[in-house]
Formats: structure tokens, sequence, C-alpha cells
């Protein structure tokens, strides 16, 4: 029966009703059904979904502290992400949603914003959150959360009224876009008062947010393990269940090695985790696991410095742009779909990604690239280099020492040759690359950055940031003035706007070629059913089950 379902002979309908005949549980028909790549009827998944069972994960390092104010430790924000809610969250369309906020308002000068709670939210310890819990954790959070990647964008808070227990009124020294982004991470969970009170230094070591999951077992080295929150009431708007996790139990184990990750997820130790390269083939074919993609949040791209001799024409970066195949890139060095070719600054996993843009930027075209160096006055000489007032278009490439940026950079340049450019490749440290990019003595530089929000035009691009992350040298003041605005800008679709006309100039200057995006893939232990993964990473649990 399971046979002519995968071959499509036997529909859903029937199958389930066979099933059903052959008195198969709920949950046993949904696990078939998934087995067999087929979507679980909501009838079905909801009968099947009961509580209970434990997921198990891998992290490689334990977490210093679950205070969310005090660390930017990866393995500590996997945890804590589970125990904090946030005002806001990130919806699956990237826009920003209430989650313990309702709504919010925004005054017309952009410097205060008016928060209105959710009520019936009740704290782990019992406690009951008000506009005076999101008073307390911003005001602690200003006074001692320096180590915070979030700090900068509290710190522009200037002040906080609570109106009542379910209105709050934010005021700000500056108009902050990135705000909405910085609150909607568990980096800005908010926290308990008299939690932190009754634990003093060691609240990192206890935890108490409204969010799913509470802390139950911390075996500080080997272990921590999170219950179901029976009072939950609060899930993301993408959920179907709204209230408690059907899992009773997470487990946290620290894996510190990669292999011995991979060999406890095939004998079952653990339920998930991330897939490198080498592994998504093997896993990929195996019905004991699914996987799950996901995009990241950033590009690989070539930085073509406008002041330097050979790239200050924007035909030539223009004809570099159209001489580059992105999809020979991917297929060439990332198997298993590990990337996706990109043409615009920001990636499709970032707000402010335009497909209009894409359609705008250069693609893959030789007879063009040729036409727009020919209109440029290259002209092909010895050894079919081209060539301009006796000086050959021979630019020198930057990039890290990794393996990965040697093989894209040394497929580039057999890319750029086929037009005439015959470009050489120098590697160098990190460090010593960053510091070097500086001085604008490059010619291009093959580098990327990760960073979830479309202020990244301004963090990399911006003639303010061309003493540090400006690795491309490139300054415009009319772009400069659009992303400045950017930052100042909280209603969505206008701040949108912004971004759509300052990628616009970049795709007439083209100081970045963008090559590809990486992509994630997770497997997941086909027990675990009724599990999905943000668009951006992560597995999203509140709808899933043990199956087993």
């Amino acid at each position: 029966m399971l046979a002519d379902l995968e071959h499509r002979r036997l529909g859903r309908r029937d199958f389930v009703q066979r099933a059903g005949a052959l008195g198969l549980s709920a949950r046993a028909t949904a696990m078939l059904l998934g087995t067999a790549g087929v979507a679980v009827p909501a009838s079905v998944m909801a009968a099947a979904q009961e509580q209970g069972g434990t997921m198990r994960f891998a992290v490689t390092t334990d977490p210093e502290t679950l205070d969310p104010q005090v660390t930017t430790n990866s393995a500590a924000y996997t945890v804590f992400d589970m125990i904090y809610s946030t005002l806001i969250y990130q919806d699956l369309d990237l826009t920003f949603q209430g989650l313990l906020a309702e709504s919010w308002e925004i005054s017309d000068d952009n410097l205060n914003v008016t928060f209105h709670l959710r009520e019936g939210i009740t704290f782990h310890d019992g406690s009951p959150f008000t506009a005076d819990s999101v008073r307390y954790t911003f005001e602690r959070l200003q006074e001692s959360g320096s180590r915070s990647p979030i700090y900068e964008e509290i710190n522009k808070i200037t002040a906080m009224e609570v109106v009542d227990d379910r209105t709050i009124t934010l005021t700000f020294s500056e108009p902050s876009a990135t705000f909405m982004n910085a609150i909607s991470n568990g980096y800005g969970g908010i926290l308990s008062e008299s939690a932190v009170a009754e634990a003093g230094d060691e609240f990192g070591r206890v935890a108490s947010g409204t969010n799913a999951w509470t802390l139950e077992d911390w075996q500080t080295g080997s272990l921590v393990t999170l219950h179901a929150f029976e009072e939950f009431n609060a899930a993301p708007g993408y959920y179907e269940n709204r209230g408690r996790p059907y899992i009773d139990s997470i487990e946290y184990k620290v894996i510190p090695e990669a292999f011995t990750q991979v060999a406890s997820l095939e004998t079952g130790e653990i339920d998930a985790i991330e897939l490198t390269a080498t592994d998504v083939p093997r896993f990929e074919n195996d019905d004991r696991f699914q996987i799950f993609t996901s995009r990241t949040t950033g590009i690989n791209n070539l930085g073509l410095n406008p002041t330097r001799p050979l790239t200050s024409d924007v035909n030539v970066r223009r004809a570099i742009a159209h001489a580059i195949d992105r999809d020979e890139i991917v297929n060439t060095l990332f198997e298993g779909g590990l990337a996706e070719p990109v043409y615009t600054a920001l990636p499709p996993s970032i707000q402010g990604y335009s497909a209009e843009i894409e359609e705008m930027a250069p693609h893959f075209d030789l007879e063009e690239a040729e036409r727009l160096l020919a209109e440029a006055g290259w002209e092909r000489g010895d050894d079919d280099v081209l060539v301009k007032d006796g000086e050959q278009l021979a630019p020198v490439l930057y990039t890290t020492t990794s393996t990965a940026n040697g093989q894209i950079a040394t497929l580039v340049q057999a890319q750029l040759r086929k037009v005439g450019i015959d470009m050489t490749i120098e590697q160098m440290e990190i460090a010593a690359l960053l510091e070097f990019a500086i001085t604008g003595e490059h010619d291009i530089i093959l580098l990327g950055y990760n960073w979830n929000e479309p202020d990244a035009l301004y963090l990399f691009l911006s003639s303010d940031r061309l003493e540090s992350s400006n690795q491309a040298r490139y300054s415009n003041p009319e772009f400069d003035e659009l992303v400045r605005q950017g930052q100042r800008t909280l209603d969505h679709e206008e701040r949108m706007a912004i971004y759509y006309d300052a990628q616009k100039i970049l795709i007439e200057d083209m100081p970045w070629v963008p090559l590809y995006m990486p992509i994630t893939k997770t497997a997941v232990a086909s027990r675990i059913q009724g599990v999905d993964i943000f668009p951006t990473g992560g597995l999203l649990l509140n709808d899933a089950w043990v199956a087993d």
C-alpha cells in the first residue's frame, strides 16, 4: 500500500481510509505519509499530535550563560532563544508581527514607539507579564548589557513611559528603523523582574521567560534539558498550535566533534544536525531522516574598487558582472545544493530584496561583456589579453586563505579570461586582508557578509564605512543619503522603497558583483514529525511531535 502511495497509484484520501480500516493509528498514518513525501491532511495531523517524548540536539559547546543580555555566544543563543519571548517576531515573509506586543504605533517624527501588549501572558516563575516587564528588561540591558549585540540599539532609548499595564511608550534620541530587527530575536527577550531579583548573579543559571520552554536541568559541560511550558499561549502566527508544545522535553547534548555528531545522528543518540556537503548525499538518501533547507542572510561577492585605474570605468565593472557565470560557480563548487546564485546586493533571504532589481542586474552574457569592454576602449592584444594605451587589463583579486575562496577565485579567473581579462589572485589571512583593504590598494576583493537586515547596504557600502567594512571602496553621496534615510525611516513600506532606490544605484555603479547565497541543510530524524524550518534557518517545533 505504501509503495502504491509513493508511486502515486493510490491517492492520499484512499490511503488514509485504508489505513483506518487496517487499524493504523493517526500517528502511524501520518508517519507513513511523511515517509512517502506526501502532505499530511490537517485532520490526520491533529489526531496524531499527542504530548510526550524528547527531541535531542547536539551543540559543540556548553552555554556560558542563559542570560540573554550578557553574551554573544551562539551556543547560549541556541538554548535561550527557546526560553525568552520578544515583543515582536519576524514572520515567514520576513515582515515584523506582534508577539508579546499586539500592536504598536510610531509617532510622526519617528522618535516615539508605543507598544500595546497582550494580556494573559505569564513568566515561567508565575509572575505576570506587564509593561513594567518591558521597562525593566530594557533598563537592565542599558545598565549592564554592554556585551549584548543589541546594546547600542537599546541605548538609543532615552525614556520609557509605562502608560498602564498593557501600554509602554519608548522615546529615542534619533529615529532607528533597525531597532525592530534588534528586538525581534532572542537577545531582545523579555525578562521576569522577580526571577532576576531572586536569582541575582545566578540568573544565567536559572532563566525565566515567557516562551514555550522552561529550563529543567543543566549538567555543566554535558547536557541542558528544557521542558514544555504548560502555561504557554503566545506562539508566533506561523504555528497552528498556539499553546504548549506537543513535545515534552528538548535536550541539548554537548558533542564538540563534528564527526561524532554525525555518528550520533545515525545511531539515534540525537535527532538533528546541520549537514556539510560531504554528509548531504548520504542523509538525503536515507529514509530515516528528513532534510530541511534554509537560506542564510548574506552573500559572497566581488568588490570592484572604483578608485583603481583598471576598475574605475563602470563599463569594465559591468562587463565583469556579465562575464561571471554564477550557475557554474554554484554547480561546480557547492555540491548538495549548498548555495544559490544571487544577482543583487540584498539576497532573497533579507527584507528589501526585490525581484525587479534582480531583473535589472547584469546576468551572464559574454557577448554583452565583450561589447562593454570594447566600448571602454579595450582591444585584444598579445596572448588574447585586452590592452588599452599600452596597458593590459590584468587586475589583481585579493581574498582569504580559505580553500573555498581559493576555489571560487580560480573559477572566476578562468571565466574572466574568456573575455580577455587576465586576472591574478593573491590570498591573505583574513585579519591582514581586512587591514589591507582599508588602504584601497586592491582592484578586486572576494569576501562576503552575513547580516539579516537591509542596513547591510550602509554597513558594507556607505562612505561612512570606508575605513572599516566598505572593502569595495565605493562612495556615492546619493546612495549614502538613501541608506542613512533607511536607518531613520520606521514605516516598513517607505523603508523598503528607499532600499529599492539604493539598489538601483548599485546596479548602475556596480561596486559589487554578487555571486551566491550560502544554503544550509538540516537532517532531522523521521521519528520527529510536524517539523518545519524558518526560511533563514532554525527549526520550528511548536507543531512537532515525537512519533515513537
